[in-house]
């Protein structure tokens, strides 16, 4: 068998895996077929090793699965529930030499761990530019996917390559695209989304020898927990500068200007309120940078205030899909009728 380290230790329960139908010890995957193996992995990892999970899969696309083996390291002394460091190995039959058994670690190339909370692998498409399907591994902390990791098995060095490691509040992944989440400070409850692409549609690495992920181009500022029912009743203006652009093409655009607002701005006309083009040309605007820059009171008023500025970068997509170039603003909004309503702009 050609294994190295602390594999040796489990070359035998890999082999008696192979024929095998059920996942060892606790049962975590739920496509693991119905013999029950011979010998229990929890009973044969190395001490400093503790035993998470199996599962059933084809990982390298040659329509057989294999065992995807997840195991704790760093073990603290006393015990948590989660932040233990969680790796993978992937055992799969060496078709050259049977019945000898392959062992692979799903190697990141800094090293780094997949997981620490709970760990599921699964087989999905979302790099169309390499053959068949990648392995990607999910980290789900308190129900959110925290850190991702993409690995594709490469035939020609008989490994699995990893082509991507991502961390962030939240992660989704499709074809070509990584989306990541993240809450930022600040009373506004804004949340940042980023959006990644992957080089040549091959890896999320810059290159090959690097462990740096691709810059990613698309970013922008929405809600977190999704735009109040009515935003201009939030006590924070920056709220209602956001509920605008997010609905900049819809019927309801008005209802977030004064009267005299929204007519000497010409409803939006070009070039009023960030976009170049009409309101009419335009599909979306991404709100990239959104800043509170100071909130007053009129002179005859010493409660709430009632005057206030927020700056904001946009940028405007047209419907034919061309992006104009960014544009930064300054908004004045008017507290009136416990409404913020923007009323002109710089």
């Amino acid at each position: 068998m050609r294994l190295d380290g602390k594999l040796l230790l489990l070359a035998v329960l890999s082999y008696l895996l192979a024929s095998c139908e059920q996942v060892p010890g606790n049962p975590t995957s739920g496509n693991a077929p119905r013999r029950v193996p011979r010998l229990d992995l929890t009973e044969i990892l190395p001490d400093d090793w503790e035993y998470v999970g199996a599962y059933y899969l084809d990982t390298n696309g040659d329509d057989s699965k294999e065992w995807v083996i997840l195991y704790r390291f760093d073990l603290p002394t006393d015990r948590v529930d989660h932040g233990i460091p969680i790796g993978a190995f992937v055992y799969l039959p060496d078709n050259d030499k049977p019945p000898d058994i392959m062992v692979r670690k799903l190697r990141l190339p800094d090293d780094n761990y997949l997981c620490e909370c709970t760990c599921t692998p699964t087989v999905k498409d979302v790099l169309s530019g390499l053959k068949g399907n990648e392995l990607i591994i999910s980290d789900s902390c308190n129900g959110q996917i925290r850190r991702l990791t993409i690995f594709h098995w490469n035939p020609d060095i008989e490994k699995y390559q990893a082509e991507g490691h991502f961390f962030s509040d939240h992660i989704k992944v499709s074809l070509d695209k990584v989306t990541l989440e993240e809450q930022l400070a600040g009373r506004a409850q804004l949340l940042k989304r980023v959006t990644c692409h992957p080089r040549e549609k091959k890896t999320y690495y810059q290159s090959d020898a690097m462990s740096s992920i691709v810059e990613c181009e698309e970013e922008e500022l929405t809600f977190c927990h999704g735009e109040p029912e009515d935003v201009c009743c939030s006590p924070y203006p920056e709220k209602v500068v956001l509920g605008f652009y997010h609905n900049f093409t819809a019927a309801k655009a008005p209802r977030y200007f004064t009267a005299t607002g929204w007519k000497n701005l010409g409803e939006c006309a070009s070039g009023q309120c960030g976009c170049i083009s009409a309101r009419s040309e335009i599909s979306r605007v991404q709100v990239l940078k959104l800043e509170p820059q100071g909130e007053t009171s009129s002179p005859n008023k010493d409660i709430s205030p009632d005057q206030a500025t927020v700056g904001v970068t946009v940028r405007c997509e047209k419907l034919s899909g061309v992006r104009e170039r960014e544009q930064t603003i300054r908004w004045h909004l008017i507290h009136k009728d416990d409404h913020w309503l923007l009323d002109r702009q710089e």
